[in-house]
């Protein structure tokens, strides 16, 4: 269902999972995805929320008046509202009425604003803000940009980081597939570079790429299984694909025949660290940093 949505867009419902957690509420509803929305911190929906007064700190105050504190620790995966999810097939469709590829969080609050029955619009009527001038805020915005927004995103909340983590890789992966100075592209071979170097440029993009999926995919197997986070896991799945899609732009015959597992003289090298793992929060943690090294062998050695 996220495979649509931007970077940001997704950050604002992790974070919109976050809040409802924090309000040990067993259920993420409106309230929460206009508290992730203002959470984010940058972009169109934020900015029209800002412009309207409409702060985070004052609008969890306004939550909790409508929606109280639970008394005991939810579940860490929680379920969406069915006002939440019509609010985010709203999103989907202002994306596709827009002509747009992906669901951003402009989309997400314009979803929201045609939930009018629901926390989100409570919340909202307190700080005086209607739903049409709002709307009308958020259209003309975008109409000012122009342009497609740039996704670039700092992320700030997350399981242990893991969201930062998770995200600053995805960036780098479309850097790599997008960006025309870091593209993967087979080498070619220059005046410069020997026969030798293009056969070593070759093994070393095929570890890295190698590396890079098998890190993510140990990754993934931790937000699915151990955190049973949904939205986390969709990310790095998505990121996985992302990656392969931009590997996949290498002749594949070319990195097959490049390799030389005989005579790699890595195959055998082994630290102590590698062989010892007390928990699986540290096999998360020594994944995300091999896919991170990989990614940036990966980015260097293509250009």
């Amino acid at each position: 269902m996220y495979v649509r949505f931007s970077i940001r867009a997704r950050k604002v419902l992790v974070v919109a999972h976050q809040e409802a957690l924090q309000f040990h509420h067993e259920y993420v509803g409106t309230e929460h995805i206009l508290l992730g929305l203002l959470a984010e911190g940058s972009g169109v929906a934020c900015a029209a929320l800002t412009s309207f007064g409409v702060n985070l700190a004052e609008a969890r105050r306004r939550v909790e008046a409508i929606m109280p504190r639970g008394e005991t620790n939810p579940e860490a995966k929680l379920p969406q509202t069915p006002r939440a999810k019509h609010a985010i097939l709203n999103a989907m469709n202002e994306s596709r009425a827009m002509g747009r590829d992906s669901v951003d969080a402009e989309q997400l609050l314009l979803g929201l604003l045609r939930q009018e029955d629901c926390v989100a619009a409570q919340v909202l009527g307190d700080f005086h803000v209607t739903v049409g001038e709002l709307r009308r805020e958020v259209l003309q915005m975008l109409s000012r940009l122009g342009r497609e927004e740039d996704y670039a995103i700092e992320i700030v909340h997350g399981h242990d980081g893991i969201t930062k983590s998770v995200s600053a890789a995805k960036m780098r992966v479309e850097r790599s597939g997008k960006s025309e100075s870091s593209s993967l592209q087979t080498p070619t071979g220059s005046p410069f570079m020997s026969p030798g170097s293009r056969t070593a440029i070759l093994r070393i993009l095929d570890a890295s790429a190698n590396r890079a999926a098998e890190g993510l995919r140990v990754v993934e197997d931790y937000l699915r299984f151990v955190l049973d986070d949904p939205l986390l896991t969709d990310e790095v799945k998505t990121l996985r694909h992302d990656l392969a899609a931009a590997v996949s732009q290498l002749d594949r015959g070319d990195l097959i025949a490049a390799r030389d597992i005989r005579g790699d003289v890595g195959v055998d090298i082994k630290t102590e660290a590698e062989t010892q793992r007390g928990e699986p929060l540290a096999v998360l943690s020594a994944n995300l940093h091999r896919a991170a090294q990989a990614l940036r062998s990966l980015g260097e050695y293509s250009k």
